[in-house]
């Protein structure tokens, strides 16, 4: 799952169905985006939301393959295409970009 101030994309079908309202009651405000099991397996939900000091603004940094599966209208988004880090590294964006803030 990852979240901006505005949208919380994740896979509700990887979530226990008894579990399932209270994680949706618990995102309540945010525009829930559910990418299903392929958007997860394509690094859909795996972004990182960072403040840019030039921009005065948050800008989500994500993968170019999750920018084509996911549609954060109304975000600045900064993409790159790292689909060799995400097939042979097993991560995506938050993992290059760790926690370098």
């Amino acid at each position: 799952m990852s979240l901006t101030p505005e949208h919380a994309v994740l896979n509700l079908a990887a979530i226990d169905s008894l579990e399932v309202e209270r994680v949706k009651q618990s995102l309540k405000g945010y525009d829930i985006i559910d990418v299903g099991h392929p958007g997860m397996y394509n690094y859909a939900a795996s972004f990182q939301t960072l403040y840019s000091p030039t921009k005065l603004t948050e800008v989500v940094f994500m993968s170019q393959k999750a920018k084509n599966l996911v549609n954060l209208q109304g975000r600045e988004i900064c993409y790159v295409d790292v689909s060799t880090i995400e097939t042979l590294g097993g991560g995506s964006i938050p993992s290059l970009l760790g926690k370098l803030y």
